[in-house]
């Protein structure tokens, strides 16, 4: 069976993420461990809207 090529980064970061969720589950949990923002929370975000637009 032949995939896109943007498919098979893809599946390998999905088997990585499956490896390391049976090793450290708690690192899969807390993902994602490098972005300013570690979860946000869409609840508070529904309620409290903030719309803007700046043009750059």
């Amino acid at each position: 069976m032949k995939y896109p090529a943007t498919s098979v980064p893809f599946i390998e970061a999905m088997i990585k993420i499956a490896e390391e969720s049976e090793k450290n589950p708690e690192l899969v949990k807390s993902a994602p461990q490098t972005r300013p923002v570690k979860r946000l929370d869409e609840v508070k975000a529904a309620r409290e809207l903030v719309l803007r637009w700046h043009k750059k």
